[in-house]
């Protein structure tokens, strides 16, 4: 006569080393899956990061019709991301120069951005001082409160590096005082940015 099986669900019941192996087997199963839904979400998008950048500035002054070249060199630690988008702390060194006219920035401020697939674009609001200073003779030079606004797009082409390219505009007030040549006058210098981005953490 055939025994009733009476063990609950359809599966046969298992009894001494099989049930070990299907514990082991279960524990190990799920252990996996959550490594790779850890693994699933990137570093940079569950904890704060810090980038540090530079590369080629091209800028177009006021005083000439021609273009600056220089470079640019910051950092960003970037916050947790939010809803509105991932906001970071930025400080800046910008400079640029030709034949008759450099410019220079120095300033910190804020960063907002976002990731559109691969693609992170931002907006960055700085301030601090610029810096003209014209090869005239006798020399002139001067300082001043400027703020700087303007965005890009980091392009990722490793896990810590990306390419990075953007477009700044800047207001730089100069007071002329000390009897300067130049008096007081408001400049607003357009830079061109392209350069690399490394991801420290």
């Amino acid at each position: 006569m055939l025994k009733r099986n009476t063990s609950s669900g359809l599966l046969p019941r298992l009894t001494g080393s099989r049930r070990w192996t299907a514990f082991l087997l279960f524990a190990s199963t799920c252990g996996f899956a959550k490594t790779s839904q850890a693994q699933a979400i990137p570093v940079a998008e569950r904890t704060g990061r810090i980038d540090i950048y530079g590369g080629y500035s091209l800028t177009k002054p006021d005083f000439t019709e021609t273009n600056a070249n220089g470079f640019f060199i910051g950092g960003t630690y970037l916050l947790k991301k939010h809803t509105f988008g991932k906001p970071g702390i930025s400080v800046r060194y910008n400079r640029t120069t030709n034949n008759s006219v450099t410019e220079s920035f120095v300033g910190a401020g804020l960063d907002l951005r976002y990731r559109v697939k691969r693609v992170e674009p931002f907006v960055t609001g700085l301030f601090g001082v610029g810096n003209l200073a014209l090869k005239i003779t006798p020399p002139y030079s001067d300082s001043g409160f400027e703020a700087l606004i303007g965005g890009g797009a980091d392009v990722p082409i490793t896990r810590r590096f990306a390419v990075r390219g953007e477009l700044n505009y800047g207001f730089l007030k100069i007071t002329g005082k000390n009897n300067t040549p130049i008096g007081e006058v408001t400049l607003t210098p357009f830079t061109v940015n392209v350069g690399a981005v490394y991801h420290f953490r």
